[in-house]
């Protein structure tokens, strides 16, 4: 079926004039899209990728890994971007990704309706770490979901009370029990709950499922708490004869944080980042770092909650 590019002047005024047709214009989702190609510099000749084969001798713009898109302009981009490109000889995108809708009481998000939630607005409360979370974690790929500020607060408080409950807990033991130092112990007792997250989470993130990527690094989280309360640190530091059981246990959970702070690392990347640094790293890890990452020896330090909390 033939698409249009051009509408007449007279029914559009403002649009790009064709070189060839002074009466038309260009149809806007042809301009709108080859400005893809403009902001990548990928034929910007005061950049020198003006030769033959540019794009396979390292624009690392293009051609691009993930197109993402509302589910409602599929067309266009999965239809008529690929047609431009393959009639300019260049690459296309490796791989689509189209989202859902919010949703608000069975509606659309839409101005028209007047059921736009402010994401500004939330980010004064729940800062923008927060706001991520939630509208990553809680709308699976390729579906719609519904908001609401009772799901959203819940969410958050999953953040404060899981996540940011195990790092304020850990660290104020290792401050209280070892002066701030992370013991040099081996810090295994989580090991199989962290491989068996790793590589959960690995698939989810490269199948784009990265509410299942989230849900699955927040239950890793989960199983630290478990252990604290297992191990019970307290009691060990009572008992003389626990000292290496109390290292153990301290050491693993350096290590479980450290491995978290890269896992949430893509969502909640200022708080990450604040994270590594109270563990004495100077940046995050990244996966293939955090599978023997070693924290031996290091100093951590105390902070303001890292999830505050947020009266409703």
């Amino acid at each position: 079926q033939d698409l249009s590019i051009s509408r007449p002047k007279s029914r559009l005024a403002w649009g790009v004039t064709l070189p060839f047709d002074p009466d038309h214009v260009c149809y806007v989702w042809v301009d709108a899209l080859i400005n893809y190609v403009t902001a990548s510099g990928l034929l910007d000749p005061d950049s020198g990728p003006d030769q033959p084969g540019f794009a396979d001798q390292g624009n690392s713009w293009w051609p691009a890994s993930l197109h993402i898109m509302g589910k409602d302009i599929i067309t266009t981009h999965a239809v008529y971007w690929p047609t431009l490109l393959m009639a300019a000889d260049l690459p296309l995108p490796k791989q689509i990704l189209a989202h859902g809708w919010w949703i608000m009481e069975d509606e659309k998000m839409a101005k028209s309706v007047g059921n736009v939630v402010d994401p500004l607005a939330l980010r004064e409360d729940y800062g923008t770490d927060g706001v991520r979370w939630y509208l990553l974690r809680d709308m699976p790929t390729g579906s719609d979901a519904s908001y609401t500020p009772e799901r959203f607060h819940a969410r958050y408080d999953e953040l404060a009370n899981v996540l940011g409950n195990l790092a304020s807990r850990a660290i104020s033991m290792i401050v209280k029990y070892r002066d701030g130092i992370i013991p040099e112990a081996a810090g295994d007792g989580l090991e199989a709950d962290i491989a068996s997250t790793l590589s959960a989470v690995t698939g989810h993130m490269d199948a784009l499922r990265v509410h299942d990527a989230m849900a699955t690094s927040m239950d890793l989280a989960r199983t630290a708490n478990g252990y604290v309360d297992r191990r019970e640190p307290w009691s060990q530091a009572k008992d003389p004869s626990g000292a290496e059981d109390l290292d153990e246990t301290l050491a693993s959970l350096a290590r479980v944080i450290a491995v978290l702070t890269a896992l949430f690392l893509p969502v909640t990347p200022q708080k990450m980042t604040d994270l590594a640094g109270r563990l004495g790293l100077k940046s995050v890890p990244t996966l293939d770092q955090a599978r023997s990452i070693s924290l031996g020896g290091l100093r951590v330090e105390k902070g303001a909650p890292l999830f505050p909390r947020v009266d409703r």
